[in-house]
C-alpha cells in the first residue's frame, strides 16, 4: 500500500462549507516523496526515448485546454461516446444498477459522470482526479444541484496506485472510466489498474469503461493535431507545467524545457506524442547530473 504525506490544504475546509467532502493525497512540493517523484521524472526525461507521464498535462490550464479539445470537430471520441451513452442509457443503467457508489476516475469537470446521475441515482459520487482545479468547482456545483447524493472528491495520482480503501464504504461500487483514457497507460500498467479496480469493487460492483475502437491513421492524426492548434497548445503546456513544478520543488530547470514542435507516432492503436523540448547538455548541468 502506498504511503502518502498529509498535506495541509485549505480546499478541504472550503469543501465542507460547500456540501461535499474532499481528500487530498497529493504530496507536498518540498517533502521527500516529491523529490522521489522528481527523480523518477528526470529518469524518464533522460531515457531513450524520453517520456513524460500523461498526468503532467493536467494543471489548471491543461484541464481547460483539454475541455476545449473535447468539443473540437476533429476530436471524435467525446462526441461518439456521448451518442453511445445516449442510445443505450437505459440498458446500461439496468446492468449497472442503482443506489450504488459511483467512482468517476479521471473525473475532471465531472461532466461525463454527471450525465449518469439521473439514470443510476447513486447514493455516493466519488470524483477521483489529480487536478484539484477541475474537480473542486465541479463538486461545488453538483453538491448544490443534488443534495440527496453524498459527494466526495479524492485528489490523488492513481497512475501510481488506486488507493481508495479509506474512501469506499461496504456497499456495492461502480467504477467509471470513460474517454478511452485507459490508453494513457502502457499495456502492463493498464492491466495493473484494472486489477486494482476489480479488487476494490468485488463481485457486487463493476466497471463502466469507454475504449476506442481501431481507427485509420488519418483520423487519429486529425484528432490529436487539430487545425486550430488547441491540442498543440495542450502539448506545449506540459512543458510549462513541468517548469513550474520544478521551481516549486526547489529545482532549477528553467533552461531544461522549452516549447517545441509536436510529432505524432501512431502504432498498435496508440498515439504517442513527441516534443522537441530541451538543450540536453544544459539540462544535465542544471540538475547536477552527468551522462
Amino acid at each position: 500500500m502506498a504511503q502518502w504525506a498529509a498535506v495541509p490544504y485549505r480546499g478541504i475546509e472550503r469543501a465542507k462549507q460547500r456540501g461535499y467532502h474532499l481528500v487530498n493525497r497529493m504530496i507536498g512540493p518540498l517533502r521527500p516523496q516529491a523529490r522521489t517523484e522528481w527523480s523518477a521524472l528526470s529518469e524518464g526525461l533522460f531515457a531513450t526515448p524520453a517520456a513524460i507521464p500523461p498526468k503532467y498535462f493536467y494543471d489548471a490550464l491543461g484541464c481547460a485546454l483539454f475541455e476545449a479539445i473535447c468539443e473540437l470537430p476533429e476530436y471524435y471520441l467525446t462526441r461518439t461516446e456521448r451518442s453511445i451513452f445516449s442510445a443505450h442509457r437505459d440498458t446500461i443503467a439496468a446492468v449497472v444498477g442503482r443506489n450504488r457508489q459511483f467512482i468517476d476516475l479521471g473525473a475532471g469537470n465531472c461532466a461525463k459522470g454527471e450525465y449518469w446521475l439521473s439514470a443510476l441515482k447513486p447514493r455516493r459520487f466519488i470524483a477521483v482526479d489529480i487536478a484539484a482545479a477541475a474537480i473542486e468547482p465541479a463538486l461545488t456545483r453538483l453538491a448544490a444541484a443534488h443534495p440527496d447524493i453524498e459527494f466526495t472528491g479524492v485528489i490523488t495520482d492513481f497512475s501510481r496506485t488506486l488507493d481508495l480503501d479509506a474512501d469506499l464504504d461496504a456497499g456495492a461500487a461502480t467504477f467509471f472510466y470513460p474517454g478511452s483514457s485507459i490508453g494513457n497507460f502502457a499495456p502492463d500498467d493498464a492491466l495493473e489498474l484494472l486489477a486494482q479496480i476489480r479488487k476494490l469493487c468485488d463481485r457486487r460492483g463493476g466497471l463502466l469503461i469507454g475504449v476506442d475502437a481501431p481507427k485509420d491513421e488519418a483520423r487519429l492524426a486529425a484528432a490529436y493535431d487539430d487545425a486550430l492548434g488547441v491540442t498543440a497548445a495542450f502539448n506545449r503546456n506540459v512543458l510549462n507545467h513541468l517548469n513550474a513544478r520544478g521551481k516549486t520543488s526547489g529545482m532549477d530547470v528553467g533552461s531544461m524545457l522549452r516549447n517545441g514542435a509536436t510529432v505524432l507516432h501512431i502504432r498498435d492503436g496508440r498515439v504517442t506524442k513527441y516534443l522537441s523540448y530541451w538543450d540536453r547538455d544544459r539540462a544535465f548541468a542544471d540538475l547536477g547530473l552527468s551522462e
